[in-house]
């Protein structure tokens, strides 16, 4: 496996037929695991055809007691509200996507009726709202491109047709460490400075969601700056670890060949598990989700 961040140019791997291969998966973390709280991540893929679908992760918040409940509701329930989008507006018939303004529009109102929709869960079941705290990614895959939106922190990236992959989300950070909004955080007085919205109007050969637990050893997240040695200025950056995900395509699309579905997804689950020290390692609940173009 090669673990440098150098690019390798292995596009001729993605060989372009009809449909996607997704893998999906949720691990506890050490420290979860250790006190007996629940994974507070989820995440759900809904196959609208072979071709266009929406997959959604969600990251509980650690603060909140009841915050697995509310990822659960919040990635199910987004999926839902945006398959029924696409049909509305009939992308997927049409073969075309939104206008980056469209597109806004209509996310901000699918994330806001599913803030709405968990509000009445929280009413119907005796719930205060905010200990269903959870941030939320979604993206509209298709063979055209994708549609992003999210609120909260975690990552996404897509894979273009130089086999590179590039951020497509930006986190949201608070000014002080690990913290950021959710979709019960007081947001909608002023959507806009909380829900980033956008179309990646380019063919993609793959896409992936993380909960930030996957952060240390799927993407690159800081790096020193300074000048001179006595000094250390940390910069924030948001790449996609290219070392990290050119051996995990090969292997899973190697393996797409001769195992079957229920199988890849077994394999993408001991990865994400122990596939490597640092993967064992992490402390925090991971979850992922990666589709490839095949």
């Amino acid at each position: 496996m090669n673990t440098s961040n150098k690019p390798i140019n292995d596009s001729e791997e993605f060989c372009s037929s009809n449909e996607w291969l997704i893998v999906d998966y949720s691990a506890i973390g050490k420290d979860h695991s250790k006190h007996n709280i629940p994974c507070q991540d989820h995440r759900y893929v809904q196959r609208i055809n072979p071709q266009w679908g929406v997959a959604v992760c969600c990251d509980g918040a650690g603060s909140a007691e009841k915050s697995d409940i509310g990822s659960r509701f919040v990635a199910e329930r987004t999926a839902n509200v945006l398959t029924l989008a696409v049909e509305k507006e009939q992308w997927l018939i049409h073969n075309h996507l939104p206008t980056q303004e469209v597109w806004r529009t209509i996310s901000r109102q699918a994330l806001y009726q599913v803030y709405s929709d968990l509000e009445s869960f929280a009413q119907i079941n005796n719930l205060e709202l905010k200990l269903l705290a959870s941030t939320v990614i979604a993206v509209i895959y298709s063979p055209i491109g994708l549609l992003v939106t999210h609120i909260g922190d975690g990552r996404a990236a897509y894979c273009n047709h130089t086999a590179q992959w590039t951020a497509i989300i930006t986190p949201f950070k608070g000014e002080e460490a690990n913290m950021t909004v959710f979709i019960t955080s007081s947001i909608w007085h002023d959507p806009d400075k909380y829900i980033e919205s956008r179309v990646i109007d380019d063919k993609p050969l793959g896409f992936t969601l993380l909960s930030d637990g996957c952060e240390n050893f799927a993407f690159l997240t800081h790096v020193n700056t300074s000048k001179t040695a006595d000094q250390i200025k940390i910069e924030d950056i948001n790449l996609p670890f290219q070392g990290f995900y050119h051996p995990i395509v090969k292997h899973l699309k190697a393996k797409h060949l001769t195992l079957s579905h229920e199988e890849i997804q077994a394999e993408w689950a001991t990865i994400l598990e122990s596939g490597t020290e640092k993967i064992k390692e992490t402390t925090d609940d991971k979850t992922m989700i990666l589709g490839l173009w095949i």
